[in-house]
C-alpha cells in the first residue's frame, strides 16, 4: 500500500521527477517530466541524462550528479534545461542519491521545477 502510495504521488506531480541509473542514463519519467520537457517516457528511457542540459552546463550537471551518485547531500541548485523544441527553461533542481533496502547506491533521482523570473 505504501509503495502504490508513493508512485501515485510521483505520478500525479507537476514537478518533472527523474530517476537515473548509476551510469546516468534515464530510467524513469513521470508525467510531469513529460510535460516540462516535451519527451515522453519511451524517448528518454536509456538516454542520458545530460541530453536536458544546455552545452554550457553539462559539466556543473555531471559534477552534481556526480557528486549524489558518491553518497552526497546536496542543495538545490538554479540551472537551465534545454526541451525537446530546444527552448531552454530555468529550472530548480533537487538530485538525490537512490538507495537500495542494503543502503547501496542504486541511481539518482532528480526533480526539477520550473523556475519563474
Amino acid at each position: 500500500e505504501t509503495l502504490r502510495r508513493l508512485a501515485d504521488i510521483v505520478q500525479s506531480s507537476h514537478d518533472a521527477i527523474v530517476a537515473t541509473s548509476p551510469a546516468g542514463e534515464i530510467t524513469s519519467w513521470n508525467p510531469g517530466a513529460a510535460d516540462l520537457y516535451g519527451y515522453v517516457a519511451e524517448e528518454v528511457t536509456g538516454q542520458p541524462l545530460e541530453m536536458l542540459v544546455p552545452a554550457e552546463r553539462v559539466q556543473e550537471d555531471a559534477r552534481m550528479l556526480s557528486q549524489a551518485l558518491a553518497g552526497r547531500r546536496l542543495e538545490d541548485f538554479e540551472t537551465e534545461h534545454r526541451r525537446k523544441d530546444g527552448s531552454t527553461v530555468p529550472v530548480s533542481v533537487t538530485v538525490s542519491a537512490m538507495r537500495d533496502s542494503r543502503r547501496a547506491i542504486v541511481g539518482a533521482s532528480v526533480i526539477s521545477l520550473v523556475l519563474f523570473r
